[in-house]
């Protein structure tokens, strides 16, 4: 409920020397996580809206309820999607082969616009994070941890690659590196 009480729990068990250098670090890491969250939230809005859209069309019934459902399990990567179009193909099924195969079809299509359209565009832009690193986290902490590991994946590859690039490229290393909160930062001051 708090988190800015751990943040300075934290700060104060770091040596004195650091203590900037860490702050900065959680303070980009939080940055970067509202970006990701705020992209995702669009994401899961127009999976939802052209689920629902899509499902209308062809006639299947309920596609509000669909759409939403599709947009809400939009948030958990890889699993989600393909969860999220099961309720429209079963009670598409209910209506016959034909309607169906039109609502699989549907689904399938708003899937490939999602993983080739949309997740690059609005996630890959906004958090500056190579898609391909994502999805391997994503995958990683999936198998580690199972359902938990799914949904925290992505954000705890964000939170890495700001402390990577911050505390290892930047300080350990002494090589310029780009860190998108920081730049953020300075296109807002010069605004």
């Amino acid at each position: 409920a708090n988190p800015e009480s751990y943040r300075r729990g934290l700060i104060a068990v770091i040596p004195k020397r650091w203590q900037g250098v860490i702050s900065s670090t959680l303070e980009d890491s939080a940055f970067a996580l509202s970006r990701w969250l705020k992209a995702q939230l669009i994401a899961m809005a127009i999976v939802g809206l052209m689920t629902g859209v899509g499902m209308w069309l062809i006639g299947v019934p309920s596609p509000l309820a669909l759409g939403l459902i599709a947009g809400l399990l939009e948030f958990i990567p890889i699993i989600g999607p393909i969860a999220g179009a099961l309720p429209a193909v079963l009670l598409a099924s209910s209506q016959g082969l034909q309607l169906t195969l039109a609502a699989a079809a549907v689904a399938l299509a708003i899937q490939q616009i999602e993983n080739n359209v949309i997740m690059p565009v609005v996630i890959g832009r906004v958090v500056e994070l190579p898609p391909a690193v994502g999805l391997f986290a994503t995958v990683g902490m999936g198998l580690l941890f199972g359902p938990l590991g799914l949904l925290l994946g992505y954000p705890l590859a964000i939170v890495a690659d700001v402390a990577i690039r911050r505390l290892y490229v930047r300080e350990a290393l002494g090589k310029p590196v780009a860190i998108p909160a920081e730049r953020e930062r300075t296109e807002e001051i010069s605004s």
